[in-house]
């Protein structure tokens, strides 16, 4: 009678030595699938870890690019932090001169109007003398 067995054929009236190689013979299979099986899982623990390098340096460059980003923004706010400095003070000098400007103007038109003043009397004083002329003339002995 026989009877099978994990793909292998036994025969009941098997001696003991043959009993004892087909057990080994079993065994030894049964080792070789184990050292197979624990291949396959060292080559895919090796290419799983092979992936993960991957993805870790896939992050690494975009990290890498952020802090570039992050840089470069960085400058952009400090340049327009430095325009606002500039341009406020650039409105601090007009407001100055503004102010200056708003100070000297009525000095200068009370200088332009004082001169006005006294053009407008030296033409009136010239026109007197103009029509009057001969006396004035006369009072310096000019004219007889």
């Amino acid at each position: 009678m026989y009877c099978i067995t994990n793909q292998y054929l036994v025969n009941e009236m098997m001696t003991e030595h043959e009993f004892q190689l087909q057990s080994e013979k079993i065994t030894g299979d049964i080792r070789i699938e184990k050292i197979k099986q624990l291949k396959h899982n060292w080559d895919s623990e090796k290419e799983r870890t092979s992936q993960a390098l991957q993805r870790v340096s896939t992050e690494k460059q975009k990290t890498l690019i952020s802090k570039e980003d992050t840089k470069i923004e960085q400058l952009k706010v400090q340049g327009r932090r430095k325009d606002a400095v500039l341009l406020r003070h650039s409105n601090t000098r007009k407001n100055i001169d503004a102010s200056h400007q708003a100070k000297e103007n009525p000095l200068y038109q009370k200088t332009l109007d004082l001169k006005y003043q006294n053009l407008e009397v030296g033409y009136s004083e010239a026109k007197k003398m103009l029509d009057n002329r001969r006396e004035i003339l006369k009072q310096q002995g000019l004219l007889s």
